[in-house]
């Protein structure tokens, strides 16, 4: 699946490029879709910019601004972006509450710079400018003429604050916002939104809403959200890249979605999936490759379970279940496995068709193609009887045949359908 971003550049007083800010796009025509609400556009801008890519790969190492409405601010969908690399743009649709005020003052306290978009003074918000970085304002719906008064005010009375002229669209706008004392300016005049086309996995509405559920238990099972995790590979890779993501500012290796799991928490894990099912909702369900990838992993773990290897049957799972990730991408395996944190064996299974794990995936690939003679050989090299791999495979189609009806029945039990409306 094709998803899109846009991105606008922000320029300096010397006309250079300093941060962009990120859109969200449906397709290649660059505009707003009108089919979408603030809080969707939000949550799609953040899983394609930070659970389906590597940001700096949109950004170019800058800065980059997001749109977030009150409900992505309440429900800390800012925290899934570093705040070291994101400015949070406050829209203009956001009242100056006290519950505001809290949450914008604690997301300042981790780190996060906020921005005021499209900012019309009222003395609400005053209380809220020792938080602020910068303030945008549309020199369309707000002249310049209107505004002087509050650059001077702000420019004296709150240095630390940048101002940022928006829409600019013609250079006498430009020089007379560059007059007054403006820092930074975007508009049609620079440039117009770049629209930027990347690769997504469509994730299964089924399994999101199981997952959902469990996790809004107040003491979720781990156990369980394992078993919902560990057959859906569109979920696994958005997992795995929010683990690698620098909001946690390390690098781990992966061996298990237990492990993953168990990293982020009760707390992180619940603002994840959050964000996922407001994000994805209208998706369609995952293709063949998919169906693929979930009986590999189970064959794979079953090949090792038979064998003297049997501690290396997580990573052997995680081995089938990305096998088929650079063909769902249309990408390469390698650039794909350096941006996730898997263990090294499973890459260098994946990536160079090296070690044990590398073995297992070839022995299934000889069993799809009916090579008996090579399945014979392989299975020699990692000690496995030849007779168990007939009744594994067996064992791992009846399996991915048994999750996909459990996800059918299980989602249609789910309690309170309104769930969906609190993400």
């Amino acid at each position: 699946m094709n998803c899109f971003t846009a991105r606008q550049p922000i320029f300096d007083r010397r006309r250079r490029v300093r941060a962009y800010e990120l859109l969200h796009r449906e397709s290649e025509e660059n505009r707003f879709p009108s089919n979408i609400s603030s809080i969707q556009a939000t949550s799609k801008v953040l899983v394609n910019t930070f659970l389906n890519t590597n940001i700096d790969e949109i950004s170019d190492g800058k800065e980059v601004l997001i749109n977030f409405p009150e409900k992505a601010l309440a429900e800390s969908f800012a925290e899934v972006a570093p705040s070291d690399k994101v400015v949070l743009e406050v829209l203009e649709t956001v009242k100056p509450t006290d519950e505001m005020y809290e949450t914008i003052r604690a997301l300042f306290h981790k780190g996060y710079k906020i921005a005021l978009d499209d900012f019309v003074y009222s003395v609400e918000w005053e209380r809220f400018f020792k938080f602020i970085k910068l303030i945008k304002i549309d020199v369309q719906n707000t002249p310049l003429s209107e505004v002087a008064d509050l650059v001077i005010n702000i420019r004296e009375h709150y240095p630390k604050i940048k101002l940022l002229a928006e829409k600019v669209e013609t250079y006498s706008e430009f020089k007379e916002a560059k007059a007054m004392g403006f820092n930074y300016f975007q508009g049609y005049f620079f440039a117009k939104p770049e629209v930027i086309k990347s690769k997504s996995i469509d994730i299964s509405k089924s399994s999101l809403m199981n997952i959902y559920v469990e996790v809004m238990k107040p003491d979720f099972c781990f156990k369980r959200l394992n078993s919902l995790f560990q057959y859906d590979l569109p979920l696994c890779y958005k997992l795995l890249n929010y683990v690698n993501s620098p909001s946690f500012g390390i690098k781990v290796e992966i061996q298990s979605i237990h492990q993953a799991l168990s990293f982020l928490g009760q707390d992180t894990l619940r603002r994840f999936v959050c964000l996922l099912v407001t994000s994805e909702l209208s998706q369609d369900k995952p293709a063949e490759l998919l169906r693929t990838s979930i009986y590999r992993a189970r064959f794979s773990e079953l090949i090792v379970k038979n064998t003297v290897f049997d501690e290396f049957s997580d990573r052997a799972f995680l081995t089938g279940l990305f096998s088929t990730i650079d063909a769902i991408l249309d990408g390469d395996m390698k650039h794909i496995m350096d941006a996730l944190p898997l263990d090294r064996d499973i890459k260098l299974a994946l990536t160079s068709n090296v070690g044990l794990l590398a073995g297992v995936l070839n022995i299934i690939k000889a069993f799809e193609q009916g090579n008996w003679s090579d399945v014979d050989k392989l299975c020699d090299n990692i000690k496995l009887n030849r007779d168990r791999i007939g009744q594994c495979y067996l064992d791992a189609i009846l399996w991915e045949q048994k999750q996909a009806v459990a996800l059918s029945s299980i989602s249609s039990e789910r309690p309170g359908s309104n769930k969906t409306d609190a993400a």
